[in-house]
């Protein structure tokens, strides 16, 4: 639930330099025009007088209309009960629906998930926190790290709730056994 929560507050904040990052189309120019906007932010959410989340962004935007949020350069923190981080990461445009609970990452997206030893990186990846899935697009490559196997390819879909992944398409990649690993060391 926490790694939920982080991506929700992570995928509500926009940012974008001289204009809104809300590019959806609307006959209403109230709906375009964000009702905060922040620079240089940094945000951190309390659960029980301790930091569960954290977020930090050149540039964020915030939509009353829609209740949609838009954050560039983003940079986000999930924690533990103990003040862990459990989950941490990256990426250049944070799009988030909240009242649907979508969100989305676009751009250099770097996520490390500390309990399960994994990286992922992509250019491009949806989280609908309602079924705790996390996609990438069809055609855009993911790419993940974990223990001794490094893996890309296309398709790629991830459970949080049964903490399973797959891809669809076109992949490849590498397994390291233990001794791959100890001669790579040395």
């Amino acid at each position: 639930m926490a790694k939920s929560s982080f991506f929700i507050l992570i995928l509500s904040f926009a940012t974008f330099f001289s204009c809104s990052l809300n590019y959806e189309t609307s006959n209403n120019s109230e709906n375009s025009v964000p009702e905060i906007t922040f620079t240089n932010v940094n945000f951190e959410k309390y659960k029980d007088g301790k930091k569960n989340t954290a977020l930090t962004a050149e540039k964020l935007e915030m939509y009353k209309s829609d209740n949609s949020m838009f954050a560039k350069e983003a940079k986000f923190f999930v924690f533990d009960y103990d003040g862990k981080t459990e989950t941490e990461g990256s990426c250049s445009l944070i799009a988030a629906d909240g009242g649907k609970e979508r969100y989305s990452l676009y751009g250099g997206i770097n996520v490390t998930l500390h309990k399960q030893n994994m990286q992922i990186f992509a250019d491009s990846l949806r989280f609908n926190k309602k079924n705790e899935q996390l996609t990438g697009s069809s055609d855009g490559e993911v790419r993940l790290k974990k223990d001794g196997l490094s893996i890309s390819g296309k398709g790629f879909t991830a459970s949080g709730v049964s903490h399973t992944f797959s891809f669809s398409a076109k992949t490849s990649g590498t397994i390291l056994t233990d001794e791959e690993a100890e001669s790579e060391e040395m």
